[in-house]
């Protein structure tokens, strides 16, 4: 709207300007004409003035056409130029009177759907009675996101009007700068100088607030395209980590442009480890597994850099797990990668009290770790049940 009105200004100059100089070359021809300022004397000095007066002289007056003033027009010739002049200054002005209405209107649109919108939740809030307290989250909330809202559709429409070929010439700009940003493929590029074929791996979607990327403990299909890396262009998103059953999900961190998350599922091939939503409106990039591994393909430093990134993870779930591995002494001496699959490989399962986990002559096939809560290792001796052992947390 504001390029339109830019647009519409320089035509309006543009016009005037033209009539300006159409005007000095007719009445330069008789020389009989004489400025409205100069009519009282019945004689001007405006043709023997330099040519930047006689130019600024000839726009003021080619302003007064277009507005249809009075020109004091003295010969046949002059007076037929000048009706034709404001005739078509009429029509011009009549379009631009159209022009300008259009403009005024597309201007407040958003503010009229703006308006539209609070009128409609006030409405709303007042036949449920909602408590002042909520109102006012709810006020806020619509403020803080009605920028990024119009945003974010005016991204979506204008994705889905274009051809995919420049659809992905968009998402290379988009993620460039992204990627260069992010910690892991920042190296990639500047490695290899190349990100436009990362970039062409990725797909776009948009999201909202407080929507649910992706959920902890979600078991992911066999379809590869099910597992997903996240790249963040715009937007916030909040991790969050539950560490006990019954519990609330506490805040981990919060990502924002140029972070990733999602890398740990696809890497390791296990339940999604926490769960990341939208705070505001963003703009995401996915890879697919499919995609990943071309890309590894090519530059297999990607996979290096990721587990890197991994091993610097400080959620209190994964640092309990890999303290608990690290008291067995068979797996005191595995490496950092190994001891990473063993963590990310463990399912979290949750017992009522009194459920038999292992009886006596089962095949195990399975390591048990004791997140919370307490296990009892029972045996029978003459029909008596005996605790022999009880183990707590981090056994």
């Amino acid at each position: 709207t504001y390029l339109k009105t830019v647009q519409l200004l320089f035509n309006i100059l543009l016009y005037i300007h033209l009539q300006a100089c159409i005007w000095w070359i007719i009445v330069k021809v008789e020389k009989s004409w004489v400025p409205n300022m100069d009519f009282i004397f019945y004689s001007t000095q405006i043709y023997k003035e330099g040519i930047w007066h006689q130019y600024w002289s000839s726009m003021y007056h080619s302003v007064m056409l277009f507005g249809i003033n009075e020109m004091a027009a003295r010969t046949t010739w002059v007076l037929i130029a000048s009706s034709f002049i404001m005739l078509l200054s009429a029509m011009v002005n009549a379009n631009l009177i159209g022009q300008v209405a259009v403009l005024v209107s597309d201007m407040s649109k958003k503010s009229v759907k703006f308006q539209q919108q609070q009128d409609t939740c006030n409405t709303a809030m007042a036949n449920m009675k909602l408590p002042q307290i909520t109102r006012k989250k709810v006020r806020e909330y619509l403020l803080n996101t009605q920028s990024t809202q119009d945003q974010q559709e005016e991204l979506n429409d204008f994705l889905k009007n274009i051809s995919p070929s420049l659809r992905m010439k968009v998402s290379v700009h988009i993620f460039s700068d992204i990627l260069r940003n992010n910690k892991v493929f920042s190296f990639i590029i500047e490695k290899y100088q190349d990100s436009e074929y990362i970039v062409r791996k990725l797909e776009t979607i948009l999201t909202v607030p407080e929507d649910e990327i992706v959920t902890q403990n979600k078991r992911l299909t066999g379809n590869e395209k099910d597992v997903q890396i996240y790249f963040i262009a715009k937007g916030e998103f909040q991790v969050y980590c539950q560490t006990q059953v019954h519990t609330m999900p506490s805040k981990v961190r919060t990502l924002q442009s140029g972070d990733h998350f999602g890398e740990i599922s696809m890497l390791y091939g296990c339940k999604r480890t926490a769960t990341v939503t939208s705070i505001k409106y963003g703009t995401l990039g996915y890879m697919t597994k499919a995609s990943y591994k071309d890309a590894v393909y090519k530059y297999q430093e990607i996979s290096e850099e990721l587990n890197k990134c991994i091993y610097e993870y400080d959620d209190l779930l994964k640092i309990f797990k890999e303290w608990y591995i690290k008291q067995v002494p068979y797996f005191q001496n595995l490496c950092t990668e190994t001891i990473h699959k063993i963590l990310f490989s463990f399912n979290d399962e949750t017992f009522e009290k009194g459920h038999v986990l292992i009886s006596e002559e089962d095949m195990t096939d399975k390591l048990i770790l004791v997140q919370y809560g307490v296990i009892d290792i029972e045996v029978v001796v003459d029909e008596q049940v005996f605790v022999i052992e009880r183990m707590t947390k981090g056994c």
